[in-house]
């Protein structure tokens, strides 16, 4: 492997990092006993003043399965 190609290796591993924390919190959101609702299930998400209605329950179970 040249050095190249390790500086790039190196960029994705603090990338994929730096990926799992941010999508942590929504991980957390999908939360347990919610195997009764499908991943179409919308989930409502308000920020301060704004409410956010595109979110489904299955983008919340995959950033779930980026931690796994």
């Amino acid at each position: 492997m040249t050095e190249e190609e390790f500086a790039n290796l190196a960029l994705k591993d603090e990338r994929i990092a730096t990926l799992e924390a941010a999508l942590e919190p929504f991980g957390d959101i999908a939360g347990e006993g919610s195997d009764d609702f499908s991943d179409d299930t919308k989930v409502v998400v308000t920020f301060g003043r704004t409410t956010h209605y595109a979110l489904r329950l299955g983008d919340l179970r995959r950033a779930r399965a980026v931690r796994l």
